[in-house]
């Protein structure tokens, strides 16, 4: 079989199993598409002149927040990737394939992954441009007859601002399979053996996270001043700093204190679940933890444009500026970089679960031929999930507290309903991806 063919077979294989991550960096496509069609085609042009060059302002900054998100998004996207084939490479070499053959076959792999999640974030963005204009439009409250523009601008841009950072992120995969040793690439295929923390490591992740989480919070309630905005910043900055650290320290030190505590484990069927999130919370942190970043930063984003928008009504400013739409579009700007957040965040874990229960289908089957009854494991497989996705939202619930009183002292404005109406979504989103989990994982580890 040669390189194409086989890389076909991956990409397809690829599809499959990573879908959640690929929909979630295709709608992130589809959203930076529609927000440049709006700048290359000015169909706000009819509310005149300034508000026209106001919203323009806000939307290129909606560009520049989903670029940045790119970046990040993309690059943990490329490294899951790679993490992935580097389990296959090393059987690939034993076969008689060369570094430069498997890293050629990683590239063909990956670019057909992302030409996939480019042209169909680009067709669809094309065909919901009028949607998304008047969706826009009804938030802002701005009355004008919006007609569906093409431009070839936006085209060149996402298809050029994409292609970058995947080029990147894919040249940068391909160097490291190159540059592997074979005894790098096999033993990648059994990680679960391998992974060995050290308690040291565990407990200074701990220390340094609680600390720091700790200083975030502290600064968020700190009383404002003249330098509110700065205080805001760095609080934002340290939270998330502080969850990638308690994910790394704390959680998985919680669990495997559980795990080794033998009067608890012993009780209500735990031995099975406790061990195994004990294990999950040590191989999977940076999952967790990117998901519950990405939470903190939907909650922080949507409750930012509420309050914008709120903050121009109480200091009377509409009533200065004419025309009240443009006022309301960073509010409408910020849903939809809320629902990316939320989506990525969400599908980073479903797409974990679900590369996990292909890793976990030979013991599931032992497990049955040991006896175990098929009930008593999904009942384990049910609380695994479920305590899987309660970490990353209890933290975001309380981490986002803190920053939404923060922001309230820097605008002044009451934020809580936004608060709770965000926490609601993301709660509906997760309950939704946990049903979901579950139903794959039973099916993937072959509990079905």
């Amino acid at each position: 079989m040669n390189i194409v063919k086989m890389s076909f077979w991956n990409f397809r294989t690829n599809l499959r199993n990573y879908s959640p991550l690929f929909l979630s960096l295709g709608f992130s496509v589809l959203v930076l598409f529609n927000f440049l069609t709006i700048l290359f085609t000015d169909v706000f042009s009819a509310v005149g002149e300034p508000d026209t060059g106001r919203i323009n302002y806000v939307i290129e900054a909606g560009v520049f927040i989903l670029g940045c998100f790119m970046i990040f998004y993309i690059g943990y996207s490329a490294t899951v990737f790679l993490a992935k084939h580097k389990k296959e490479s090393g059987v690939y070499v034993v076969m008689g394939l060369s570094n430069e053959r498997v890293g050629r076959l990683y590239m063909a792999e990956i670019f057909m992954t992302g030409l996939a999640v480019l042209v169909s974030g680009i067709f669809f963005g094309m065909l919901t441009t009028p949607l998304f204009q008047m969706i826009l439009g009804a938030v802002s409250d701005i009355e004008v007859e919006l007609t569906f523009q093409f431009a070839a601008e936006p085209f060149f841009i996402t298809t050029g601002i994409f292609l970058l950072l995947y080029s990147v992120f894919a040249v940068r995969g391909y160097r490291n399979i190159v540059r592997s040793s074979v005894f790098d690439m096999i033993p990648a295929a059994m990680t679960r053996d391998r992974i060995m923390v050290r308690p040291k490591g565990l407990v200074y992740r701990t220390v340094s996270g609680i600390g720091i989480l700790s200083a975030g919070y502290y600064l968020s309630v700190k009383r404002g001043g003249a330098e509110a905005a700065g205080t805001f910043c760095m609080s934002a900055i340290l939270m998330l700093w502080g969850i990638y650290l308690v994910f790394g320290g704390l959680i998985p030190l919680l669990f495997s204190s559980l795990a080794d505590n033998k009067l608890f484990l012993y009780r209500k069927e735990r031995t099975l679940w406790i061990n195994n999130v004990a294990w999950r919370m040590k191989k999977n942190y940076r999952t967790y933890a990117t998901a519950c970043m990405l939470m903190l930063c939907a909650v922080m984003v949507l409750t930012a444009g509420f309050a914008v928008k709120e903050r121009y009504k109480v200091t009377g400013i509409i009533a200065d500026c004419g025309t009240t739409g443009w006022i309301k579009i960073p509010y409408a700007i910020a849903i939809w970089i809320f629902l990316v957040f939320a989506a990525a965040g969400g599908s980073a874990i479903l797409m974990k679960a679900f590369s996990d229960a292909l890793e976990e289908r030979e013991r599931y089957v032992l497990l049955r031929k040991m006896g175990l009854d098929s009930e008593i494991l999904g009942r384990s497989i049910t609380r695994e999930l479920r305590t899987i996705y309660i970490c990353p939202f209890v933290l975001t619930v309380i981490s986002s507290y803190f920053s939404i009183s923060a922001l309230e002292k820097l605008t002044a404005v009451d934020l809580r309903s936004i608060y709770f109406v965000s926490l609601f979504i993301i709660f509906l989103l997760f309950m939704l991806l946990y049903l979901l989990s579950v139903t794959l994982y039973r099916r993937n580890a072959g509990n079905e």
